[in-house]
Protein backbone atom coordinates (compact mmCIF):
# COMPACT_ATOMS: atom_id res chain seq x y z
CA UNK A 1 0.00 0.00 0.00
CA UNK A 2 2.94 2.27 0.47
CA UNK A 3 3.44 2.59 -2.50
CA UNK A 4 0.44 3.49 -3.96
CA UNK A 5 1.25 7.19 -2.10
CA UNK A 6 4.03 9.62 -2.60
CA UNK A 7 6.20 9.88 -3.93
CA UNK A 8 6.57 6.40 -5.21
CA UNK A 9 3.36 6.99 -6.59
CA UNK A 10 2.31 3.77 -8.04
CA UNK A 11 -1.42 4.48 -7.36
CA UNK A 12 -2.51 1.12 -9.23
CA UNK A 13 -0.60 -0.86 -6.23
CA UNK A 14 -3.77 0.13 -3.56
CA UNK A 15 -6.12 -1.93 -5.63
CA UNK A 16 -4.77 -5.74 -4.82
CA UNK A 17 -3.73 -3.49 -1.42
CA UNK A 18 -7.29 -3.23 -0.45
CA UNK A 19 -9.07 -6.13 -2.39
CA UNK A 20 -6.37 -8.50 -0.15
CA UNK A 21 -7.84 -6.20 3.12
CA UNK A 22 -11.35 -7.32 2.26
CA UNK A 23 -11.13 -11.36 1.36
CA UNK A 24 -9.58 -11.32 4.74
CA UNK A 25 -12.66 -9.32 6.34
CA UNK A 26 -14.43 -11.58 4.67
CA UNK A 27 -12.79 -15.02 5.25
CA UNK A 28 -12.45 -13.49 9.10
CA UNK A 29 -14.94 -16.33 11.55
CA UNK A 30 -14.79 -13.84 14.31
CA UNK A 31 -14.74 -10.30 15.05
CA UNK A 32 -11.73 -10.42 16.94
CA UNK A 33 -10.08 -11.79 13.28
CA UNK A 34 -11.78 -9.20 12.00
CA UNK A 35 -10.51 -6.39 13.38
CA UNK A 36 -7.46 -8.14 13.52
CA UNK A 37 -6.92 -8.19 9.85
CA UNK A 38 -7.57 -4.85 9.35
CA UNK A 39 -5.23 -3.61 12.05
CA UNK A 40 -2.74 -5.13 10.61
CA UNK A 41 -3.30 -3.81 7.27
CA UNK A 42 -2.98 -0.46 8.83
CA UNK A 43 0.32 -1.17 11.11
CA UNK A 44 2.40 -2.48 8.16
CA UNK A 45 0.82 0.46 6.12
CA UNK A 46 1.81 3.42 8.49
CA UNK A 47 5.17 1.67 10.18
CA UNK A 48 6.25 1.62 6.34
CA UNK A 49 5.05 4.77 5.02
CA UNK A 50 5.79 7.34 8.57
CA UNK A 51 8.78 5.76 9.65
CA UNK A 52 10.24 9.14 8.58
CA UNK A 53 8.26 11.02 11.36
CA UNK A 54 11.15 9.49 13.71
CA UNK A 55 13.91 11.69 12.09
CA UNK A 56 12.90 14.44 14.01
CA UNK A 57 13.44 12.77 17.33
CA UNK A 58 16.90 12.29 16.18
CA UNK A 59 17.59 16.38 15.42
CA UNK A 60 18.16 16.12 19.63
CA UNK A 61 20.33 13.13 21.94
CA UNK A 62 17.41 13.59 24.80
CA UNK A 63 14.63 12.10 22.33
CA UNK A 64 16.55 9.23 21.01
CA UNK A 65 14.87 7.08 23.89
CA UNK A 66 11.13 7.79 22.53
CA UNK A 67 11.38 6.77 19.23
CA UNK A 68 9.38 3.96 19.69
CA UNK A 69 6.44 6.45 19.84
CA UNK A 70 6.47 7.93 16.16
CA UNK A 71 8.20 3.91 14.82
CA UNK A 72 5.02 1.88 16.55
CA UNK A 73 3.21 3.74 18.66
CA UNK A 74 1.41 6.20 15.92
CA UNK A 75 1.03 3.14 13.54
CA UNK A 76 -0.61 1.37 16.23
CA UNK A 77 -2.95 4.05 17.17
CA UNK A 78 -3.73 5.07 13.47
CA UNK A 79 -4.51 1.39 12.81
CA UNK A 80 -7.43 1.02 15.56
CA UNK A 81 -9.55 2.84 12.69
CA UNK A 82 -8.64 0.28 9.76
CA UNK A 83 -9.34 -1.89 12.15
CA UNK A 84 -12.57 -0.84 13.15
CA UNK A 85 -13.43 -0.07 9.73
CA UNK A 86 -12.71 -3.75 9.24
CA UNK A 87 -15.04 -4.86 11.89
CA UNK A 88 -17.75 -2.55 11.11
CA UNK A 89 -17.99 -4.79 7.77
CA UNK A 90 -17.11 -7.87 9.07
CA UNK A 91 -20.96 -7.12 10.66
CA UNK A 92 -22.66 -7.24 7.61
CA UNK A 93 -20.92 -10.33 6.46
CA UNK A 94 -24.21 -11.39 5.42
CA UNK A 95 -24.79 -9.20 2.57
CA UNK A 96 -22.15 -8.43 0.43
CA UNK A 97 -23.52 -5.47 -1.01
CA UNK A 98 -23.80 -3.96 2.09
CA UNK A 99 -20.64 -5.13 3.63
CA UNK A 100 -19.05 -3.28 0.23
CA UNK A 101 -20.87 0.01 1.11
CA UNK A 102 -20.40 0.27 4.56
CA UNK A 103 -16.67 -0.60 4.75
CA UNK A 104 -15.77 2.29 2.65
CA UNK A 105 -18.22 4.36 4.52
CA UNK A 106 -16.69 3.64 7.75
CA UNK A 107 -12.99 4.24 6.64
CA UNK A 108 -14.01 7.03 5.04
CA UNK A 109 -15.44 8.99 8.20
CA UNK A 110 -12.61 7.63 10.57
CA UNK A 111 -10.56 9.21 8.43
CA UNK A 112 -12.59 12.26 8.89
CA UNK A 113 -12.61 11.18 12.57
CA UNK A 114 -8.78 10.50 13.26
CA UNK A 115 -8.14 14.33 11.13
CA UNK A 116 -9.75 16.31 13.81
CA UNK A 117 -9.99 14.34 16.79
CA UNK A 118 -8.46 12.61 20.05
CA UNK A 119 -4.71 12.73 18.98
CA UNK A 120 -5.54 14.87 15.36
CA UNK A 121 -3.54 13.31 12.41
CA UNK A 122 -4.46 13.94 8.93
CA UNK A 123 -1.65 12.03 7.08
CA UNK A 124 -2.07 9.12 4.38
CA UNK A 125 -5.92 9.70 3.64
CA UNK A 126 -6.64 7.26 0.72
CA UNK A 127 -7.68 9.63 -1.37
CA UNK A 128 -4.02 10.98 -1.89
CA UNK A 129 -3.05 7.89 -3.84
CA UNK A 130 -4.13 9.80 -6.92
CA UNK A 131 -1.45 12.64 -6.17
CA UNK A 132 -0.06 11.16 -9.74
CA UNK A 133 -3.44 11.66 -11.56
CA UNK A 134 -4.30 15.37 -11.64
CA UNK A 135 -7.39 14.75 -13.51
CA UNK A 136 -9.16 12.35 -11.48
CA UNK A 137 -7.78 14.66 -8.20
CA UNK A 138 -9.90 17.40 -10.04
CA UNK A 139 -12.48 15.83 -8.05
CA UNK A 140 -11.87 17.07 -4.85
CA UNK A 141 -13.24 20.25 -5.86
CA UNK A 142 -16.27 18.85 -5.11
CA UNK A 143 -15.86 16.19 -2.91
CA UNK A 144 -13.12 17.28 -1.09
CA UNK A 145 -10.08 14.84 -0.18
CA UNK A 146 -12.66 12.81 2.57
CA UNK A 147 -14.90 12.59 -0.08
CA UNK A 148 -11.72 11.36 -2.87
CA UNK A 149 -11.35 8.85 -0.13
CA UNK A 150 -14.48 7.71 -0.22
CA UNK A 151 -14.54 7.25 -3.80
CA UNK A 152 -11.71 5.50 -3.87
CA UNK A 153 -12.41 2.81 -1.42
CA UNK A 154 -15.52 1.87 -3.04
CA UNK A 155 -13.54 1.98 -6.57
CA UNK A 156 -10.65 0.00 -4.99
CA UNK A 157 -13.29 -2.81 -4.01
CA UNK A 158 -15.64 -2.97 -5.95
CA UNK A 159 -14.15 -6.02 -8.24
CA UNK A 160 -15.32 -8.33 -5.18
CA UNK A 161 -18.60 -7.64 -5.95
CA UNK A 162 -18.50 -9.30 -9.56
CA UNK A 163 -18.16 -12.95 -7.38
CA UNK A 164 -22.22 -12.51 -7.45
CA UNK A 165 -23.83 -12.16 -10.37
CA UNK A 166 -26.72 -9.80 -9.28
CA UNK A 167 -24.63 -7.43 -8.51
CA UNK A 168 -22.31 -6.70 -11.02
CA UNK A 169 -23.60 -3.63 -12.20
CA UNK A 170 -21.94 -2.08 -9.32
CA UNK A 171 -18.74 -2.43 -10.55
CA UNK A 172 -19.14 -1.34 -14.20
CA UNK A 173 -21.36 2.31 -12.06
CA UNK A 174 -17.93 2.36 -10.80
CA UNK A 175 -15.69 2.52 -13.59
CA UNK A 176 -18.73 4.72 -15.07
CA UNK A 177 -18.09 7.25 -12.26
CA UNK A 178 -14.17 6.90 -12.76
CA UNK A 179 -14.79 8.03 -16.52
CA UNK A 180 -16.70 10.99 -15.90
CA UNK A 181 -14.36 12.17 -13.12
CA UNK A 182 -11.56 11.79 -15.46
CA UNK A 183 -14.51 13.65 -18.16
CA UNK A 184 -14.82 16.41 -15.01
CA UNK A 185 -11.00 17.07 -14.62
CA UNK A 186 -10.50 17.14 -18.08
CA UNK A 187 -12.68 19.81 -19.19
CA UNK A 188 -12.09 21.92 -15.90
CA UNK A 189 -8.36 22.12 -16.59
CA UNK A 190 -9.05 23.18 -19.37
CA UNK A 191 -10.51 26.45 -18.01
CA UNK A 192 -8.21 29.65 -18.88
CA UNK A 193 -8.41 32.60 -16.15
CA UNK A 194 -7.53 36.09 -16.82
CA UNK A 195 -4.27 36.87 -15.32
CA UNK A 196 -3.67 39.15 -12.36
CA UNK A 197 -3.70 42.80 -13.45
CA UNK A 198 -1.42 44.10 -12.23
CA UNK A 199 0.77 41.04 -11.39
CA UNK A 200 1.65 40.42 -8.02
CA UNK A 201 5.24 39.20 -8.28
CA UNK A 202 6.94 37.27 -5.01
CA UNK A 203 10.39 35.77 -3.68
CA UNK A 204 10.19 32.69 -2.00
CA UNK A 205 13.17 31.93 0.12
CA UNK A 206 14.53 28.76 0.32
CA UNK A 207 17.69 28.90 2.65
CA UNK A 208 18.01 25.45 3.31
CA UNK A 209 19.15 25.47 7.17
CA UNK A 210 19.83 22.55 8.61
CA UNK A 211 17.51 21.91 11.75
CA UNK A 212 20.94 21.06 13.80
CA UNK A 213 22.02 25.14 12.97
CA UNK A 214 18.39 26.46 13.90
CA UNK A 215 18.96 25.02 17.30
CA UNK A 216 21.75 26.85 17.43
CA UNK A 217 21.78 30.36 19.14
CA UNK A 218 25.43 30.81 17.63
CA UNK A 219 24.39 30.45 14.20
CA UNK A 220 21.14 33.10 14.28
CA UNK A 221 23.10 35.60 12.70
CA UNK A 222 24.65 33.76 10.39
CA UNK A 223 21.02 32.52 9.59
CA UNK A 224 19.52 35.83 9.16
CA UNK A 225 22.38 37.05 6.89
CA UNK A 226 21.79 33.93 4.64
CA UNK A 227 18.20 35.08 4.16
CA UNK A 228 19.08 38.65 3.26
CA UNK A 229 21.57 37.46 1.30
CA UNK A 230 19.11 35.17 -1.19
CA UNK A 231 16.09 38.09 -0.46
CA UNK A 232 18.27 41.21 -1.90
CA UNK A 233 19.57 38.86 -5.29
CA UNK A 234 18.95 41.47 -8.35
CA UNK A 235 15.13 40.86 -9.21
CA UNK A 236 14.01 41.49 -13.36
CA UNK A 237 10.73 42.80 -11.67
CA UNK A 238 9.90 44.72 -8.67
CA UNK A 239 8.91 42.44 -5.95
CA UNK A 240 6.02 43.00 -3.93
CA UNK A 241 6.56 40.47 -0.98
CA UNK A 242 9.72 38.54 0.24
CA UNK A 243 8.58 35.21 2.05
CA UNK A 244 10.36 33.11 4.53
CA UNK A 245 9.75 30.11 5.66
CA UNK A 246 8.60 28.68 9.19
CA UNK A 247 10.70 29.63 11.97
CA UNK A 248 13.13 31.56 9.36
CA UNK A 249 13.57 34.12 12.25
CA UNK A 250 15.67 32.81 14.72
CA UNK A 251 14.42 36.20 16.86
CA UNK A 252 11.09 37.01 18.04
CA UNK A 253 10.64 39.98 15.28
CA UNK A 254 7.71 41.68 17.05
CA UNK A 255 9.89 42.06 20.10
CA UNK A 256 12.69 43.75 18.45
CA UNK A 257 11.66 47.24 16.76
CA UNK A 258 15.46 48.00 15.98
CA UNK A 259 16.11 44.69 13.68
CA UNK A 260 12.49 45.28 11.83
CA UNK A 261 13.96 48.36 10.35
CA UNK A 262 16.90 46.95 9.33
CA UNK A 263 14.89 44.56 7.86
CA UNK A 264 12.55 46.74 6.05
CA UNK A 265 15.35 48.21 4.34
CA UNK A 266 15.48 45.47 2.36
CA UNK A 267 11.99 45.98 0.88
CA UNK A 268 11.14 48.28 -2.14
CA UNK A 269 8.65 50.91 -0.82
CA UNK A 270 4.68 49.72 -0.72
CA UNK A 271 5.85 46.24 -0.10
CA UNK A 272 6.24 43.37 2.92
CA UNK A 273 8.42 40.96 4.66
CA UNK A 274 6.60 38.19 5.11
CA UNK A 275 8.09 35.50 7.79
CA UNK A 276 7.75 32.78 10.47
CA UNK A 277 9.09 33.04 13.60
CA UNK A 278 8.20 31.59 17.60
CA UNK A 279 6.45 34.76 19.08
CA UNK A 280 6.42 35.03 23.05
CA UNK A 281 3.46 36.90 24.95
CA UNK A 282 4.25 37.64 28.75
CA UNK A 283 1.62 36.63 31.58
CA UNK A 284 -0.98 38.94 32.17
CA UNK A 285 -4.62 39.00 33.81
CA UNK A 286 -6.09 36.47 32.02
CA UNK A 287 -2.71 33.77 31.67
CA UNK A 288 -0.96 33.30 35.36
CA UNK A 289 1.56 32.43 32.60
CA UNK A 290 3.60 33.14 29.60
CA UNK A 291 2.06 31.72 25.63
CA UNK A 292 3.85 30.90 22.87
CA UNK A 293 2.99 30.71 19.35
CA UNK A 294 4.53 29.35 16.42
CA UNK A 295 3.44 32.53 14.19
CA UNK A 296 3.99 34.53 10.91
CA UNK A 297 4.53 37.95 10.77
CA UNK A 298 4.07 40.71 8.17
CA UNK A 299 6.32 43.29 8.13
CA UNK A 300 5.88 46.66 6.01
CA UNK A 301 8.88 48.92 4.15
CA UNK A 302 8.75 51.20 7.58
CA UNK A 303 9.29 47.83 9.64
CA UNK A 304 5.51 48.21 11.33
CA UNK A 305 3.92 45.13 12.08
CA UNK A 306 1.00 44.61 9.42
CA UNK A 307 -0.39 41.48 10.97
CA UNK A 308 0.61 38.34 12.71
CA UNK A 309 -0.98 35.18 12.54
CA UNK A 310 -0.62 32.12 15.08
CA UNK A 311 -0.76 28.55 13.90
CA UNK A 312 -4.18 26.55 15.35
CA UNK A 313 -3.22 23.16 13.93
CA UNK A 314 -0.61 22.06 16.23
CA UNK A 315 1.58 18.70 15.60
CA UNK A 316 1.01 16.47 18.12
CA UNK A 317 4.31 15.42 20.65
CA UNK A 318 6.23 18.02 18.56
CA UNK A 319 4.02 21.32 19.36
CA UNK A 320 2.30 20.02 21.96
CA UNK A 321 1.89 17.05 24.43
CA UNK A 322 -1.90 15.46 24.04
CA UNK A 323 -2.65 13.31 26.95
CA UNK A 324 -0.32 15.10 28.71
CA UNK A 325 -1.65 13.74 32.44
CA UNK A 326 -0.68 10.48 30.80
CA UNK A 327 2.46 11.08 28.54
CA UNK A 328 5.03 13.19 31.12
CA UNK A 329 7.26 14.46 28.01
CA UNK A 330 8.15 17.72 26.77
CA UNK A 331 7.27 18.76 22.88
CA UNK A 332 10.19 17.79 20.53
CA UNK A 333 10.34 21.15 18.99
CA UNK A 334 9.75 23.29 22.27
CA UNK A 335 10.37 23.09 25.61
CA UNK A 336 7.02 23.46 26.52
CA UNK A 337 3.59 23.33 24.61
CA UNK A 338 2.54 25.93 22.23
CA UNK A 339 -0.58 27.71 22.34
CA UNK A 340 -3.18 27.44 19.81
CA UNK A 341 -4.43 30.08 17.32
CA UNK A 342 -7.97 31.30 16.39
CA UNK A 343 -7.85 29.49 13.34
CA UNK A 344 -8.15 30.03 9.57
CA UNK A 345 -8.28 34.04 8.91
CA UNK A 346 -7.81 36.19 5.65
CA UNK A 347 -5.24 38.66 6.20
CA UNK A 348 -5.94 41.88 3.90
CA UNK A 349 -2.86 44.48 3.32
CA UNK A 350 -2.62 47.40 1.20
CA UNK A 351 -0.57 46.28 -1.30
CA UNK A 352 -1.34 42.47 -1.84
CA UNK A 353 -4.25 40.49 -2.60
CA UNK A 354 -5.85 38.71 0.38
CA UNK A 355 -4.43 35.55 1.92
CA UNK A 356 -5.10 32.67 4.03
CA UNK A 357 -1.62 31.87 5.73
CA UNK A 358 -0.98 28.41 7.34
CA UNK A 359 2.03 26.99 8.91
CA UNK A 360 3.83 23.65 8.25
CA UNK A 361 1.19 20.76 9.28
CA UNK A 362 -2.24 23.09 8.89
CA UNK A 363 -1.88 22.95 5.20
CA UNK A 364 -3.36 19.20 5.62
CA UNK A 365 -6.32 20.22 7.07
CA UNK A 366 -8.50 19.78 4.28
CA UNK A 367 -11.80 22.67 4.65
CA UNK A 368 -9.85 24.49 7.36
CA UNK A 369 -7.63 26.47 5.44
CA UNK A 370 -9.80 29.90 4.59
CA UNK A 371 -11.97 31.93 6.68
CA UNK A 372 -15.17 31.37 4.08
CA UNK A 373 -17.22 34.82 4.89
CA UNK A 374 -13.87 36.80 3.74
CA UNK A 375 -12.77 34.36 0.67
CA UNK A 376 -8.68 35.08 0.26
CA UNK A 377 -7.05 35.28 -3.28
CA UNK A 378 -4.47 32.96 -2.38
CA UNK A 379 -3.53 30.31 0.21
CA UNK A 380 0.15 30.56 1.89
CA UNK A 381 2.09 27.80 3.76
CA UNK A 382 5.10 28.42 5.31
CA UNK A 383 7.23 25.52 6.65
CA UNK A 384 9.82 23.77 8.13
CA UNK A 385 10.55 20.12 6.79
CA UNK A 386 14.07 20.32 7.63
CA UNK A 387 12.99 18.06 10.81
CA UNK A 388 12.88 15.08 8.58
CA UNK A 389 15.70 15.01 6.10
CA UNK A 390 16.06 13.13 2.98
CA UNK A 391 13.22 10.97 3.39
CA UNK A 392 9.28 10.47 2.60
CA UNK A 393 7.97 13.21 4.82
CA UNK A 394 9.19 16.59 2.37
CA UNK A 395 7.33 15.40 -0.97
CA UNK A 396 4.25 13.25 1.38
CA UNK A 397 3.83 16.94 2.79
CA UNK A 398 4.32 18.68 -0.62
CA UNK A 399 1.74 16.69 -2.64
CA UNK A 400 -0.75 16.26 0.03
CA UNK A 401 -0.75 20.40 0.54
CA UNK A 402 -1.64 21.38 -3.27
CA UNK A 403 -4.54 19.20 -2.67
CA UNK A 404 -6.03 22.63 -0.99
CA UNK A 405 -5.95 24.46 -4.58
CA UNK A 406 -7.56 22.14 -6.13
CA UNK A 407 -10.22 21.82 -3.28
CA UNK A 408 -10.84 25.63 -2.68
CA UNK A 409 -9.98 27.06 -6.37
CA UNK A 410 -6.86 29.38 -5.52
CA UNK A 411 -3.26 29.36 -5.88
CA UNK A 412 -1.42 28.01 -3.48
CA UNK A 413 2.10 29.76 -2.20
CA UNK A 414 4.48 27.02 -0.49
CA UNK A 415 7.32 28.96 0.84
CA UNK A 416 9.75 25.82 2.82
CA UNK A 417 13.16 25.73 5.07
CA UNK A 418 14.68 22.96 2.85
CA UNK A 419 11.67 22.47 -0.05
CA UNK A 420 9.65 21.78 -1.37
CA UNK A 421 9.23 25.23 -2.49
CA UNK A 422 6.30 26.14 -4.99
CA UNK A 423 3.33 27.48 -6.74
CA UNK A 424 0.12 25.99 -7.81
CA UNK A 425 -2.64 27.30 -9.99
CA UNK A 426 -6.34 27.10 -9.24
CA UNK A 427 -6.10 23.47 -10.25
CA UNK A 428 -3.22 22.61 -8.52
CA UNK A 429 -1.13 22.31 -11.20
CA UNK A 430 2.92 23.28 -10.27
CA UNK A 431 3.90 26.75 -11.93
CA UNK A 432 7.11 25.91 -10.57
CA UNK A 433 9.31 24.25 -7.75
CA UNK A 434 12.48 23.81 -6.09
CA UNK A 435 13.96 20.61 -5.05
CA UNK A 436 14.90 18.86 -1.61
CA UNK A 437 17.45 20.80 -0.09
CA UNK A 438 18.43 23.23 -2.87
CA UNK A 439 19.28 26.55 -1.36
CA UNK A 440 17.74 29.01 -3.68
CA UNK A 441 15.19 31.75 -4.35
CA UNK A 442 12.02 32.20 -6.71
CA UNK A 443 10.75 35.21 -7.94
CA UNK A 444 6.91 33.74 -9.28
CA UNK A 445 3.96 35.78 -10.45
CA UNK A 446 1.25 34.90 -8.93
CA UNK A 447 -1.43 32.75 -10.90
CA UNK A 448 -5.02 34.05 -10.41
CA UNK A 449 -8.03 32.29 -8.34
CA UNK A 450 -11.11 31.05 -9.86
CA UNK A 451 -14.14 33.50 -9.93
CA UNK A 452 -16.06 32.13 -8.00
CA UNK A 453 -15.93 29.12 -5.64
CA UNK A 454 -15.61 25.52 -6.24
CA UNK A 455 -18.82 23.59 -4.29
CA UNK A 456 -16.00 21.78 -1.70
CA UNK A 457 -15.00 25.80 -1.19
CA UNK A 458 -18.39 27.10 -0.62
CA UNK A 459 -19.71 24.24 1.55
CA UNK A 460 -16.14 22.65 3.00
CA UNK A 461 -16.99 18.91 4.41
CA UNK A 462 -20.60 19.22 4.65
CA UNK A 463 -20.47 17.93 1.20
CA UNK A 464 -18.98 15.19 2.21
CA UNK A 465 -21.14 14.79 5.52
CA UNK A 466 -24.14 15.17 2.57
CA UNK A 467 -22.39 12.32 0.46
CA UNK A 468 -22.06 9.94 3.71
CA UNK A 469 -26.05 10.37 4.95
CA UNK A 470 -26.58 9.70 1.05
CA UNK A 471 -25.11 6.23 0.93
CA UNK A 472 -25.96 5.57 4.31
CA UNK A 473 -29.78 5.81 3.71
CA UNK A 474 -29.20 3.97 0.84
CA UNK A 475 -27.62 0.75 2.42
CA UNK A 476 -30.90 0.72 4.80
CA UNK A 477 -33.14 1.48 1.73
CA UNK A 478 -31.39 -1.86 0.60
CA UNK A 479 -31.97 -3.80 3.73
CA UNK A 480 -35.18 -3.50 3.86
CA UNK A 481 -35.97 -4.36 0.40
CA UNK A 482 -33.57 -7.17 1.20
CA UNK A 483 -35.71 -8.20 4.28
CA UNK A 484 -39.15 -7.69 2.49
CA UNK A 485 -38.27 -10.03 -0.24
CA UNK A 486 -37.10 -12.84 1.49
Amino acid sequence: MTVAFPPVSIAILALPAMLYLFWSIGKAETKKQAFAAGWLFGFTFYTTSLAWISNALRIDAQFENLIVFPLIGLPAYLSLCTGAAALIAWRYRQSLIHQWLYFALSWAVLEYLRTHYSIPFPWQLVGYVWDANLTVLQLSSVIGIFGMSLFTVLLLTSPVLLLKKKLRFVPVIMMLLLIAAYGYGYHRQQTVLEAREPATVLRLVQPSIPQTLKRDAKAYDQTLHDLVNLSTAEAEQPIQAIIWPETASPYPLDMMHDLRHELAKILLPNSYLITGMNRYVAPDAGHESGRAYNSLIVIDDKGLIADVYDKHWLVPFGEYVPLSWIVNVAAVATSSDFNRGTGARTIKSSYLPDFSPGICYESMYAGDVVDREHRPSWLLNITNDAWYGDSFGPPQHAAYARVRSIEEGMPMVRVANNGITYVTDAFGRYKIQTKLNERRYLDVHLPPALPTPTLYGRYGNMVFLVLCIVLYSLGLVCRRLQRDRN
